[in-house]
């Protein structure tokens, strides 16, 4: 929890400013990896590191998975194409507005 946390702090550091919106993009991590990484940026967003935090290419089992340990993601983002359109991860979305 504490690398992921201190990540955002030194790109605070660097940028001179919090980021407006910072995601995870690991999905297939291990699920004690997901979790403590996104209760890592729930704090660096508490703290305010980061103005949102967000999430890429999650399944929306995944993303319950997550409301567990943290607050609805601001953004999600997808990919979505005639091939693959994700129903259900857009029904997650739309639902938390």
């Amino acid at each position: 929890k504490a690398p992921v946390r201190d990540q955002v702090a030194a790109a605070a550091e660097r940028l001179k400013l919090a980021p407006d919106c910072v995601s995870l993009h690991a999905p297939l991590a291990p699920k004690a990896t997901r979790l403590g990484a996104w209760a890592a940026l729930a704090d660096a967003k508490r703290d305010g590191l980061t103005a949102s935090i967000g999430l890429a290419n999650f399944g929306a089992r995944h993303m319950d998975e997550l409301l567990a340990v943290g607050p609805a993601p601001a953004l999600v983002q997808l990919e979505i194409s005639p091939y693959a359109q994700r129903p259900a991860e857009t029904a997650w979305a739309k639902k938390r507005g």
